[in-house]
């Protein structure tokens, strides 16, 4: 198994529900995101078309008051002046004057934001003008009420042509605050053709637009509404504060002015329309004309102020969505940590099996399909320890690495055959249980040696009694020829140590039965090593006449009274490292030669016997 992981599940799978989750959210935000572009240019059609009703229904309504306080006024003071009581001495003409003066008086100090109510005869001429002494803007710039008539005179007699119009039945308004000097506003009106009514041709009521001004403003207040209140000559009456005046040289008034010509322009009382400016600049425009007045209202809005409303809207969507997305990525980033990190702590279970470790520390820690492959895997390690026991674990390791030959190889191998003697002997009286059980004891403490120094355990032999096959240098070598068969020799010294301390155990406990005695036979030579078996089973071994020599020489040692006998092969390897005496030659069968061998003392300069006798000395407790 590979030890880099280049794409963890966690990642992958952060990164497909990610472009899930990206792909469906920007398809959401599209579809939204158009629908939310018409809802708002619909809304701000409406809005546009609704603040133009209310404003013109507003303006008609103060309007109205105006021209029905002002006719009141007009016809109260016809009355007085042709009342029959009064006759033409002075007393009563005092009387009559002081009865009218009383009647204005009253009038303008309930209606302060009128400054001047007048009536103008059908050939033009001014009949009557009537002042409010106490009109604040005008007493505010120094003025008193006959320079406030005399104006206002003047301004009535500039306006002959719009005086036969109001005579011929229309009502017209008119900004005459810069003639007058302070905000004013003036409206011409038809005075009623009535039996018994003592004036005829045209009123005239002067006015503060205050009230306009709050009420059409404070419709559009909030919003990127521009409502206008604009007279048939196309003068703005009645506009926002900031309003570009169409006398400014800018573009921005420019296409006011020409928004307000093309309104005008039109033979509808009211519409709703998109129109385009001079500049290119577009404008959604709601328009209707006041009833029984020459004026109109003009509600408009830029294109772009909507669009700007579209684009923040959609911005708001796509960092909504956005937000989504990143929460959502966190919690599955959150989410996914708890697949990998059982996963990833499974791997390090694989990897110490891996390394031989066949009960790694892993713990079930969810119920879910991981749980159960954790306690699987746990079961199935366990299971491959056990297995292993019936196996060399060497052979297993290579195999898991493959770096075990599958076929047939020539190798320098060092062969040991290792057999206690006097097996028969000690296990004669022993029951089954009893059996296995010094079987284990003996072979716990013997193959310690073998695997320690790096040696193979081939097989066990039991035929004529309990023999341990072992291999230095087969399926893994510890350098060269002579350092295998130099831990060969190691790992038989340790078994005599370990034999050694087992025999004086046995002795203390008062263990019925002879001492324990092993024989060692030792061959170094070429052997044929591999996997050899069937499809159910196989086994990795060595073959060859080095195999067959080591066997044999290891009977002789209880003939020499020796524990292990090396061939002449082995000692050409490492004589010049361990302290020998030769025993003589061996006729063996298959040689045409007899055969030297050499039974071992110790490794030189090693600790423990130093002489055949002495070796013979450890085996005589």
């Amino acid at each position: 198994m590979s030890n880099g992981i280049r794409f963890p599940i966690g990642v992958k799978l952060s990164i497909i529900i990610s472009l899930i989750l990206a792909v469906s959210l920007s398809l959401i935000t599209i579809l939204v995101a158009r629908l939310v572009s018409d809802d708002v240019r619909l809304t701000a059609e409406n809005n546009n078309w609704t603040m133009n009703r209310w404003s013109a229904a507003t303006a008609e309504n103060v309007l109205a008051g105006y021209r029905e306080k002002s006719l009141f006024l007009i016809r109260s003071l016809d009355a007085v002046s042709r009342e029959k009581n009064y006759s033409s001495n002075d007393d009563e003409t005092e009387t009559r004057d002081s009865a009218m003066t009383t009647l204005t008086s009253r009038f303008f100090r309930l209606n302060t934001d009128i400054s001047c109510v007048a009536f103008i005869g059908e050939e033009g001429r001014t009949s009557g003008i009537v002042t409010s002494e106490r009109f604040t803007p005008w007493t505010a710039t120094g003025g008193g009420a006959s320079q406030l008539r005399e104006n206002l005179s003047r301004w009535l007699d500039n306006q002959i042509d719009n005086l036969g119009l109001a005579s011929a039945g229309k009502t017209l308004l008119f900004n005459a605050g810069k003639e007058l000097n302070f905000p004013c506003m003036a409206m011409l009106f038809p005075l009623p053709r009535e039996e018994g009514f003592g004036f005829s041709g045209a009123g005239a009521v002067f006015f503060l637009p205050t009230s306009i001004e709050e009420s059409i403003n404070s419709a559009a207040a909030g919003t990127d509404n521009i409502t206008l209140l604009v007279s048939s000559a196309s003068d703005i009456l009645i506009q926002p504060e900031g309003f570009k005046k169409s006398d400014e040289n800018d573009s921005a008034a420019k296409d006011n002015a020409d928004i307000i010509r093309q309104v005008l322009g039109s033979d509808t009382n009211a519409m709703q329309t998109v129109l385009t400016a001079q500049s290119g600049e577009r404008y959604y425009v709601a328009y209707e004309r006041l009833r029984n007045i020459d004026a109109a209202v003009i509600t408009q809005i830029k294109q772009k102020a909507m669009i700007t409303r579209v684009h923040i809207s959609i911005a708001s969507i796509i960092t909504i969505s956005a937000v989504i997305l990143l929460l959502s990525v966190f919690f599955m980033a959150m989410y996914s940590r708890t697949i990998t990190l059982p996963l990833n702590e499974l791997i390090g279970g694989v990897k110490e099996i891996e390394n031989g470790n066949y009960e790694p520390n892993l713990k079930v820690k969810t119920s879910d399909e991981i749980g159960a492959l954790t306690e699987s895997f746990i079961a199935m390690g366990r299971g491959l320890a056990n297995f292993e026991r019936f196996t060399n674990k060497q052979v297993v390791a290579l195999a898991r690495k493959e770096s075990l030959g599958r076929t047939g190889e020539k190798r320098v191998v060092t062969v040991c055959f290792t057999m206690i003697q006097n097996y028969k002997t000690l296990t004669f009286s022993m029951n089954p249980q009893r059996l296995i059980n010094f079987v284990n004891t003996l072979l716990s403490a013997l193959v310690p040696c073998i695997t320690k120094t790096g040696g193979l355990v081939d097989k066990f032999l039991t035929q004529d009694g309990l023999v341990i096959m072992c291999l230095w240098g087969a399926a893994k070598t510890s350098g060269n020829p002579v350092s295998d068969a130099y831990n060969c020799i190691r790992s038989t010294l340790m078994m005599r140590n370990a034999l050694k301390l087992m025999n004086m155990k046995r002795l203390s406990e008062g263990e019925p039965g002879a001492q324990i005695k092993m024989g060692c036979g030792i061959n170094t030579g070429e052997v044929v090593a591999g996997q050899m078996g069937s499809e159910e089973r196989m086994e990795y071994t060595v073959i060859g006449d080095t195999v067959n020599l080591a066997a044999r020489i290891e009977e002789p040692n209880e003939a020499f009274d020796t524990d292990i006998l090396i061939t002449e092969n082995t000692h050409k390897y490492i004589g010049k490292l361990i302290t020998t005496e030769e025993m003589g030659c061996l006729e063996v069968k298959g040689k045409s030669k007899p055969l030297r061998v050499f039974s071992v003392v110790n490794i030189k300069n090693y600790y423990g016997p130093s002489t055949m006798q002495e070796v013979r000395q450890l085996w005589q407790m």
